[in-house]
């Protein structure tokens, strides 16, 4: 017995050598008790890696009751912008690739950590389609229940290693395409507009959530914009090429019978028509971001437009 109690004593000293490392790098922040790395290498590499990772596990850690939440087009929204503007700080919940379920989810998950007081949502066409469908947000709440999964999760072993290598060597992760600008323009527009538009279908199960996000706004006296993000006129060619220009006109009918506020810059307007004021066709940059922010929390509108039932919509 004492020599099968000595083997497994010895067994476990890995383990427990592991999680003494992962306590003391926490790429994430999960537990927040090591300085020995830098929350500015932690950001350029682990956040990286996962965005949702590190987002939700700072949400869980310091809530807040003003949230910017969407895929990674509303990372572009300045938020020390928004506090010159409103006088208050809001945090960001953003997740790469975000579908709009997931998006739904993270509302909920960040409400329930602290109750919202204003939350700003980044949406766009292309998320609503039966077919665009992922549940990344049950995985992060399972870790933050239960800490073993953190230590022994395959994507925190994986931070671990490059913001070890970035403190060590100053080198963080490269995510910028190596292809010239046009290049990957056309890669992705093609690769996305594949993705996104090859198969679509009504989604009436995102259709009915959007209607009880509504009313739980209206219930809980939650301050919620929608802020329908500009994609480059590239992709609304792509729209009618696939048939689906009257289901783009739907979605926006769709939310302009919402009793939250929809703001919208994604039609015609001197904003997708230039290519410089985007890094792809997808993503706006951060003087169009700095423009948008302005224009929403001042009120005064020179491109955007504020969509209600009386508004025509028309889709370019």
């Amino acid at each position: 017995m004492k020599k099968f109690l000595l083997s497994s004593f010895y067994l476990t000293i890995p383990l427990i050598i592991w999680v003494i490392i992962v306590v003391a790098i926490d790429p994430f922040n999960y537990f927040e008790i090591s300085n020995l790395i830098s929350t500015g290498v932690k950001e350029e590499n682990a956040k990286k890696i996962n965005t949702l990772f590190y987002v939700a596990i700072d949400c869980n850690n310091h809530p807040s009751e003003n949230m910017l939440i969407g895929d990674s087009r509303t990372e572009s929204l300045p938020v020390d912008e928004i506090k010159k503007w409103s006088g208050v700080d809001y945090k960001k919940l953003v997740i790469k690739g975000a579908k709009l379920n997931e998006i739904f989810d993270l509302i909920y998950f960040a409400n329930s950590k602290k109750k919202l007081n204003r939350l700003v949502v980044g949406v766009n066409f292309n998320m609503f389609n039966k077919y665009e469908y992922e549940d990344r947000v049950t995985g992060i709440n399972e870790i933050l229940k239960n800490p073993l999964r953190y230590f022994f999760n395959r994507t925190v072993a994986k931070a671990c290693y490059y913001v070890v290598k970035a403190g060590v060597t100053g080198i963080n992760i490269e995510n910028k395409p190596k292809e010239s600008k046009e290049v990957y323009w056309d890669f992705i527009l093609k690769k996305n507009s594949v993705t996104w538009m090859s198969r679509f279908k009504f989604p009436e199960n995102l259709y009915s959530d959007l209607k009880k996000l509504d009313s739980f706004s209206i219930k809980n006296n939650l301050e919620l914009v929608f802020i329908i993000v500009p994609v480059h006129k590239d992709f609304h060619a792509k729209i009618s090429e696939y048939g689906l220009a009257d289901e783009e006109i739907k979605f926006k009918k769709i939310l302009s019978g919402l009793k939250s506020k929809v703001i919208d810059y994604d039609f015609d307007n001197s904003i997708i028509e230039n290519k410089e004021n985007f890094n792809d066709p997808f993503h706006y940059n951060k003087q169009i971001g700095l423009l948008m922010v302005d224009e929403i929390w001042s009120n005064n509108f020179k491109v955007g437009r504020v969509l209600n039932v009386n508004d025509s919509i028309i889709v370019n």
